[in-house]
């Protein structure tokens, strides 16, 4: 009897361990199925916090993406060039205090910059200072200018974006340079000399490098603008002055008004004439166009040089800091229909068929002015009763306004704003409407009835 209980005991306590063993991998299961929903989860939130930083921060390359961990450059994504700028045999103030490279002196627009070690884009201020992998980004219309010292300044056009690098020393100058990556757009900037220095330019792409150098005249003043074009190679353009352009072991000379081409792993190309200077047409030089109600559209145009493009360039005031407009043009005009009442200057650059752009002499000034009050206007008219069938009608009103008598515009003088016509009447009763128009639209009028008896 006591055998047959302990059977009986030891068959429930065998079902009992299978069941705990089966409740035990259920909620393994469901252990790991929960890790897995919250890993998902997790991916899904992080996915998600990326694009909007993507969607708030504006699109720049990561310094990590264009240097490696010496600092040396990497040859990929959107770099094209390194830019290094010749401070001069003397130490500058700026390498002075560590890492300090340079300082932004100058922005207009939207202006962005990025520390070395951030993965975020802020505002930059005028005057803050530059330091080693620091990003400087422009965006539309926007313009900065960098500063490494006295002698050395560059100044960044719209859509451009440089990294600065430290001070090196240049073994084959045997003295310190600044340097800048000129990732894309475009940057300007002069090669000045003191105490008979000589000064230069280095560019590094991919697969060469190019030196410009103050060379016939190391006192002279050399001025250059580089960009970055479209099929990733660079264009120099000497503005004024000369210099040597040394790229694969092969010298080039540059004289005002020239540029060449240099491609990754290639020679610089021949020299070539900067496209010819534009001469401006309309709107002239200080003219004012007046409107009413609605601002009038205003048609731009210039002389056909025979370029390949043109680029208008609009703004607020003479040193083009504020940017109204910056586009390219295949046909030597544009009408545009949008802008206030002030001041504003206008300039137009030619740009040949490799995206060499030549050089502004020219800029204009115009005005446009809301105009209200209609022109004074004075008719001498004749009497009353009038005894004879012509008579002379004189009168005075605004220079440049247009004058009709009787519906019939007549001839007036343009800066005085005098008028002579003689009328000839019928007999009897007869109106004469005189109107003057100015470039607004408003108007102004006399009138008179005359009784014309010429039989008697």
């Amino acid at each position: 009897m006591s055998t047959s209980t302990l059977a009986i005991d030891h068959g429930e306590t065998g079902h009992q361990n299978g069941g705990a063993v089966r409740i035990s991998i259920k909620s393994i299961l469901k252990v790991l199925f929960e890790l897995v929903v919250v890993l998902a989860l997790v991916m899904a939130s992080f996915l998600f916090l990326l694009r909007l930083l993507n969607d708030f921060f504006p699109e720049g390359s990561g310094i990590q993406e264009i240097f490696s961990r010496d600092g040396t450059s990497q040859v990929a994504g959107r770099l094209h060039h390194d830019l290094l700028v010749q401070s001069g045999s003397s130490t500058s103030e700026l390498a002075a205090s560590g890492n300090l490279v340079a300082t932004l002196t100058e922005m207009n627009r939207d202006v962005r910059s990025k520390q070395a070690n951030s993965i975020t884009w802020a505002s930059a201020n005028t005057g803050m200072p530059l330091y080693n992998q620091d990003a400087v980004q422009t965006f539309s219309r926007s313009s900065a200018t960098i500063k490494f010292d006295e002698e050395n300044k560059l100044h960044l056009g719209p859509d451009t974006l440089v990294i600065i690098k430290r001070m090196e020393q240049d073994v084959l100058f045997k003295d310190r340079r600044s340097s800048l990556v000129l990732v894309e757009g475009e940057l300007s900037g002069s090669l000045g000399s003191d105490n008979n220095t000589e000064r230069h330019v280095e560019i590094i792409t991919a697969g060469a490098s190019a030196h410009i150098r103050t060379r016939d005249n190391i006192n002279e003043t050399v001025k250059f603008k580089v960009s970055v074009n479209p099929d990733l190679s660079s264009t120099v353009a000497i503005l004024q002055g000369s210099a040597e352009i040394i790229s694969q072991g092969i010298k080039q000379k540059l004289n005002a008004d020239q540029a060449l081409v240099i491609n990754e792993g290639a020679a610089p190309s021949e020299p070539k004439p900067l496209p010819r200077p534009v001469t401006l047409k309309t709107p002239e030089n200080n003219t004012t166009s007046y409107y009413r109600d609605i601002p009038d559209s205003i048609q731009f145009s210039w002389h056909d040089t025979g370029s390949e493009q043109y680029r208008l360039i609009i703004s607020k005031d003479p040193q083009q800091k504020n940017i109204l407009l910056d586009e390219k043009f295949d046909k030597p005009n544009f009408t545009h229909g949008n802008l206030t009442q002030g001041d504003y200057y206008w300039r137009v650059i030619g740009i040949d068929q490799d995206g060499s752009e030549g050089e502004s002499l020219a800029q204009y000034k115009f005005s446009v002015a809301r105009d209200q009050r209609a022109p004074g206007l004075s008719v001498n008219f004749p009497d009353e009763v009038l005894f004879s069938n012509k008579f002379i009608i004189e009168g005075k009103s605004e220079p440049g306004a247009r004058i009709y008598i009787n519906n019939e515009q007549i001839k007036a003088n343009p800066s005085t704003g005098e008028f002579s016509h003689e009328m000839t009447f019928t007999h009897g009763i007869n109106v004469i409407l005189v109107e003057a128009a100015d470039s607004a639209g408003n108007i102004s009028y006399r009138s008179q009835l005359i009784n014309v008896d010429d039989k008697s």
